[in-house]
């Protein structure tokens, strides 16, 4: 198609008509190019993305992926997913036609994953193949692929296992919580994290504003995060996510302690103006010297959930302060937790009977 000269500016530009996706014709222009190659490799990629091409490489639907993922999805989230394209996935699949790809291409890919030196996680193994299901399934939506070659073949890795959590008792904390009294900023993180179950991000974006001393509440409404040294405040992982929880007086009164302890808190002030590295150390230096079992600061909110499932709360009541997404969340991740509840169900039964 031909490519022009605007005289008047010393510039290229394309005009072109092409078939949206509801074939239908429309008409492109483009100005402003400094060449006509330019122009051409405008036009060329253009074509490319919005006709229906299945011949298109697989690095191209990546690319267009990626486009499409970074209006949507949160800084760290986008992070996330890139690293695993570009590490495990792209390499792989790179130049290979859409329509070439198999299920028994899939396979493959699979099975060199599973064998990997790195001998990665069967949670991250899922997390991998899923991300490369979504590849598949945003192709089939926007690009007329006629089926996603994953899902005939099956996935790998398995969700969240019991051996991958663990659980620090109400008496271990204790013994840890002990250590940390004479700084008051841990004191209180640590207080906070393990008695609410916070997340770390939604912990370390909490301002003065959130805490509601009169009526003992604590409001989750945001989220911290730092990719590549940038801090970046954004709302909580889900929606359900955004909540507020009731803290007993004791947790009050820590908290009421650190504020008075802080310099000029005011309402737009972060409680914990620190690094999650900083915090995560501090768990790790503290625990060791306690000897305790080391644990991940997310840990600290699976303990949280097991004190509660001990103390008879519901599923219901757990997904609510969590701020999961529905309660089939929480018995996917704690189900390991519940087993021994049957037998206490059974003896109430047998009480009553």
């Amino acid at each position: 198609m031909p490519i022009y000269k605007d005289e008047k500016y010393n510039t290229w530009f394309c005009k072109f008509y092409y078939v949206d996706y509801n074939g239908q014709k429309k008409q492109k222009l483009k100005r402003g190019f400094k060449t006509k190659r330019e122009a051409k490799e405008f036009e060329n990629r253009f074509l490319v993305k919005h006709q229906k091409d299945v011949t298109m490489p697989f690095s191209s639907l990546v690319k267009y992926y990626k486009e499409d993922m970074e209006t949507r999805l949160k800084p760290a989230t986008i992070y996330t997913k890139q690293n695993i394209i570009d590490k495990l996935i792209l390499p792989y699949f790179n130049d290979m036609p859409l329509n070439n790809i198999t299920p028994s291409t899939i396979r493959t890919w699979q099975n060199e994953l599973i064998q990997n030196d790195k001998n990665y996680s069967q949670t991250y193994l899922r997390t991998v193949h899923t991300l490369l299901v979504a590849i598949f399934n945003f192709a089939m939506k926007y690009y007329d692929l006629k089926e996603n070659p994953c899902s005939i073949c099956g996935s790998i890795g398995s969700m969240k296992t019991e051996k991958e959590m663990t659980i620090w008792t109400l008496d271990q904390f204790k013994t840890f919580i002990e250590a940390e009294k004479d700084n008051i900023m841990y004191y209180t993180a640590f207080n906070v994290l393990f008695y609410t179950g916070l997340r770390i991000g939604e912990l370390l974006a909490l301002t003065w504003g959130d805490i509601d001393f009169d009526n003992q509440t604590i409001s989750i409404n945001k989220s911290l995060q730092v990719l590549n040294g940038v801090t970046y405040i954004t709302s909580p992982k889900t929606r359900k996510s955004v909540r507020t929880i009731t803290i007993f007086p004791n947790l009050v009164r820590i908290l009421h302690d650190y504020k008075n302890a802080c310099y000029e808190p005011l309402n737009d002030s972060r409680l914990f103006p620190i690094a999650k590295s900083k915090v995560l150390r501090e768990l790790r230096k503290k625990a060791k010297a306690q000897e305790l079992p080391q644990i991940r600061l997310h840990d600290l909110r699976h303990s949280h959930a097991s004190l509660l499932i001990e103390l008879g709360f519901s599923p219901l009541a757990i997904a609510d302060r969590l701020g999961h997404e529905s309660v089939q969340t929480t018995l996917n991740v704690y189900s390991h937790l519940y087993p021994n509840k049957q037998d206490e169900l059974a003896q109430k039964l047998q009480e009553i009977s």
